[in-house]
Order: C-alpha cells, then structure tokens, then sequence
C-alpha cells in the first residue's frame, strides 16, 4: 500500500507489497446462518474457528515477508477512543433512516457510553435484541425477537478490498452497491478521517464519502487496478458502474494522477472483474473464461480525450482471449 516510508499509496497492483489492512473473521461471521446469510449477502455459513486459523496463518506468512499488517478491528478501535471520531460515526450510523426513530436516540446513547473495543465488535458484528440494556428490551420485546438484529452484522467487512482502493497516490472510498454492506465503507472512512495512521497522512480521495450524495455512482474496489505508469483499470458490472467510473477518472486527470483509464464491460449485463486482466509493456490484454458473456467492449479516456471507445470483441466460441487494448 505504501509509495514510499512515509507516503501512502499504491503504485501498481503487481509491486512489492509493504503495508495491507486485514480483517480477521469475527462476531459477524458467528451469527451468520442458513436463514440470514444470503440476506447479509454472504455465499454461505463458514466455520469460524478454521477461517480464524487460516486468517491467522496467511497473516503471519506475509509478516514474515516484511509486510506490515494493519488489523481493520484494531484500527477501528483505536479510532473510537477518540470521543470525536466516536460521534461522527454514531450520528450517521444511527440516523432514524437507519434504525428507526424508536432506537436511534436510545442506541446512541447506550453505544455513545461503551468502551472502544466493544463498540468496534458492535459496529461490525451486530447488535441482537438480547443485547440491549434491560429499559430498551423492555419497550420492544412484544414486537421483535430476542435475536432479531437491531443493528445487522457486516460479514463482507472481511473483503477489505471492496470498501476502499488505494490507487497512486490516493484513496477512494468506494459508495457499494448494495444498501446492507453500505454500512462497511462509513467504518473504514471513519479510520481513514481520524486514525492518527491517517488522520495525518498527505494523500487525495479520488473518490466517495459518505456525506456526498453518489445518486446512482457506485464503486467496488474490486473492480479497480492501477497498472502502473499512471494506468487505471476499472472493470463495470452490477456493482461498479459509469457514472462512478467516470468521476473517478475526472478526479485522478485533474490532480496529474493518472494519463490512462480504462473502463471494461460486458455487453450482456454480465459485470467484469479485473482479475481476467494481464499486462504487458505498451498494452493491456483482457481475458474471459466461457462461462461470461461473449462479447465485451472497451473505452480508453484520457485528460485529452475525456471518452474514447477504443474496442468491442465478440466470441462465442471456446476462444480465451478477448481483446488487447494498447495503452
């Protein structure tokens, strides 16, 4: 993540990696089940205690390697000590919009009051009926269930890679698509806004914050790479989108951050992912599996050239490489 020892930023998804941010499987992921799981937007129910291990391992192995590993729950702990950030984060997480007008003035004060590393674990992991203080049960306990969720876990807070994407010399913090992992970005800005890791740093937001009305501009960090030499990819799909794109690119031409972006989508609705992308010297090569759509298309924009098409590819046949954009 780091440009150099004191700058942060990401000069190319394939150089060597020096600081990343993890988040190790938690509260959320204990409560997810065959009934709520797909609501919350994860694939399935995990056995928490081997992904721990797993988590665990990798993170040591990258340690070992030099790199220095920033744990989400921690970071976000450490911030909420701070009564400022603790505030700015309630206040948004709390609206009535959020959780109805019946909670949002007794959960701010309850969650107000909590200790740091209790209210990070709530904030992420979900807060159930049965957990609220005895006065708040009280008044609810005819309407809703002992472990009905007031304030629902965040599984895919794991995927630390969505909610934000650090490209050269900046951050974007990316408006998800999806209302119920909305909640993962307002955490990580809130780090981002008063971490002393942070708070003190020089670097841009290319993009998002939750403030800001995005309309419908939606960004996923999983749909965005820089290649390097002032290159940025973005695949489009369900999740990421033009209108975010397109920003995205205006914000990184007008700071002299980037020379190219290239965003990449499939013309049956099908969304693209960066991972089906190799580069090489002097261009950029996109590759599909069968199982996608068949045809794709590419636009190349520039500070010049604000929206160039630069190629549409079509194969229906068993071929895997779908088109080479030169850069």
């Amino acid at each position: 993540m780091a440009l150099t020892e004191s700058a942060l930023g990401t000069l190319s998804e394939v150089g060597r990696l020096r600081t990343v941010m993890v988040h190790r499987p938690d509260l959320a992921h204990e409560r997810l089940s065959p009934s709520n799981c797909h609501e919350l937007l994860f694939d399935d129910v995990i056995w928490v205690r081997r992904a721990r291990q797993e988590f665990d391992a990798f993170v040591d192995l990258m340690r070992d390697r030099g790199v220095e590993v920033l744990l989400f729950h921690d970071l976000l702990a450490e911030t909420l000590t701070d009564p400022e950030a603790r505030a700015w984060l309630l206040a948004r997480r709390l609206r009535p919009e959020e959780v109805t007008v019946m909670f949002s003035d007794e959960l701010t004060a309850w969650m107000s009051a909590m200790p740091a590393e209790e209210l990070a674990t709530g904030l992420t992991g979900g807060v159930t009926v049965m957990e609220l203080p005895a006065d708040i049960q009280r008044v609810i306990s005819r309407a809703m269930r002992p472990t009905d969720f007031v304030i629902a876990p965040l599984p895919n807070q794991l995927f630390m890679r969505d909610t934000s994407a650090w490209i050269y010399g900046g951050v974007s913090i990316n408006r998800m698509y999806w209302p119920a992992r909305q909640p993962e970005t307002l955490n990580l800005e809130t780090v981002y806004r008063f971490h002393p890791r942070f708070r003190d740093e020089d670097f841009q937001i290319w993009f998002g914050g939750v403030d800001h009305d995005w309309g419908g501009a939606s960004l996923e960090g999983g749909d965005v790479m820089p290649v390097g030499d002032g290159i940025v990819l973005v695949g489009q799909g369900e999740r990421t989108n033009a209108r975010a794109a397109s920003i995205l690119a205006r914000n990184l031409f007008h700071a002299g951050a980037a020379r190219v972006a290239a965003s990449v989508f499939a013309c049956s609705g099908i969304c693209f992912s960066t991972s089906g992308v190799r580069t090489k010297p002097g261009q950029m090569t996109l590759v599909r599996t069968p199982i996608f759509a068949p045809s794709f298309a590419a636009a190349r924009a520039s500070p010049r050239r604000p929206c160039l098409a630069a190629t549409y590819a079509d194969f229906s046949g068993e071929a895997s490489m779908l088109c080479t954009l030169p850069m």
